[in-house]
């Protein structure tokens, strides 16, 4: 289960500690979202967007796990408690650098250095910015209250992809498709709900009463 911390933790940005905190009813993956509901501060509190594929690996995996109730972990440990920061580094952060610096390397990319679980949010400020996403979003996104933090990221990033190579522009490019997908997914999610509510509505066909119907008329002619 452990392989499975960083499904919300890059995609969405979050804190290491809120991703080993979330509990099955934090999760709604019809609307693709993540409830933080516990943070040491209040713009911490907040609902997290995720993009597609990873709510599709969590869906999948949330099918398999065998803690099913509403208060259990998302992701606990064997035993079903919650997990540490300590043993996310070791087993499974520095195993995913380590693959990830074998595929770097095939690519003719510098591999990864020191990089550590909080980074990650780095990272996603950084896709959501590069996307073109409101910096007041990507904060809220992220649990900040200060947006000038969002600012400092964007950034860098831009000034980093004029002196990448071929091939790191390439990969930082399928990245930022990759995020876009986020705007898709949301743009879907909202016109479902519209035809869903646009349906029902027709359904339901009920008797006007004459105090309607004249303000109907009235507001025609207006």
């Amino acid at each position: 289960a452990v392989e499975y911390e960083l499904i919300p933790a890059n995609p969405a940005g979050l804190r290491v500690d809120e991703a080993l905190s979330l509990e099955r009813h934090d999760v709604n993956l019809a609307k693709g979202t993540l409830t933080i509901g516990r943070a040491k501060t209040e713009a911490g509190i907040r609902v997290v967007d995720m993009t597609p594929a990873p709510r599709d690996e969590l869906a999948a995996y949330l099918d398999r796990s065998k803690w099913k109730k509403p208060t259990d972990l998302v992701f606990p440990t064997a035993a079903g408690r919650k997990d540490n920061r300590q043993n996310i580094r070791q087993c499974l952060f520095i195993k995913a650098i380590e693959r990830a610096n074998v595929k770097l390397a095939e690519l003719g990319i510098e591999p990864l250095g020191d990089v550590r679980p909080h980074g990650l949010r780095r990272s996603y400020a950084s896709l959501r910015a590069a996307c073109g996403d409101d910096p007041v979003y990507i904060a809220g996104q992220i649990g900040h209250e200060d947006v000038r933090f969002t600012l400092n990221v964007y950034a860098p990033a831009v000034k980093r992809r004029e002196r990448m190579t071929k091939a790191e522009r390439c990969e930082y490019d399928r990245a930022i498709e990759w995020a876009q997908w986020h705007e898709l997914a949301q743009t879907t999610l909202k016109r479902s709900a519209c035809l869903s509510q646009k349906k029902s509505q027709a359904t339901r066909k009920p008797r006007a009463s004459r105090a309607s119907v004249g303000w109907a008329v009235l507001g025609s002619n207006q």
